[in-house]
């Protein structure tokens, strides 16, 4: 007999399957906004047993910014609420002009960096995004600036995959609330950032 996890692992991947079949339906989401086609990005299914899929919108494999969906299904697995947000009628060249070293180097002019004050490896990867009603395909370039004394920086920049113009950038970095444990006072709070993975202590007194 199948264990209850290969069970449950199979009403995932059916659940999965008709939330999929269901926006792209004559009157389904996706169909309605023109979407090209849709890479699951996660299955849940809550305490209650209904199961969320959330979907991550393509254009010939590149995703696109802000194109995602969830389906929430009932038990008898009907898409009963959708709740999307997918970019209507994308219209793009997918194959990039400029490479992705190209990208990076563009996106470290652009925030006024130099590899020297880097603390890890820049994360790029090419996505479609659509800014002032043009649709871009960019090569989105994740940066991290953190040194002692220095501005604590994680800038994220667009850089346009056909043009290699700057089309987007925005600052990633978030402050946190954290905590130390010191010698004689026992647990303090402290002001830190974070870029949502690593966490950062920044000398505001310089």
């Amino acid at each position: 007999n199948p264990s209850s996890s290969a069970l449950y692992d199979h009403e995932l991947a059916t659940a999965n399957d008709q939330a999929v079949a269901s926006l792209f339906e004559a009157e389904g989401a996706a169909t309605a906004h023109g979407v090209d086609a849709l890479r699951t990005m996660v299955v849940e299914r809550d305490d209650l047993g209904t199961v969320h899929t959330r979907v991550q919108q393509l254009v010939g494999n590149v995703p696109v910014w802000g194109g995602e969906a969830i389906v929430h299904a009932d038990l008898a697995r009907n898409a009963s609420q959708v709740t999307d947000n997918f970019v209507s009628d994308v219209a793009v060249e997918t194959q990039p002009s400029i490479d992705q070293a190209d990208a990076v180097e563009r996106a470290i002019l652009a925030a006024k960096l130099d590899w020297s004050l880097l603390t890890a490896d820049p994360l790029s990867e090419l996505w479609v995004l659509r800014q002032n009603g043009v649709d871009h395909l960019v090569w989105k370039v994740q940066l991290h600036s953190v040194l002692g004394g220095l501005a604590v920086s994680a800038p994220v920049v667009f850089i346009g995959a056909h043009g290699g113009e700057v089309i987007w950038q925005f600052e990633n970095l978030q402050t946190a609330a954290c905590s130390g444990t010191t010698n004689y006072y026992g647990a303090v709070a402290l002001d830190c950032y974070t870029d949502g993975t690593s966490y950062y202590l920044e000398n505001t007194t310089d």
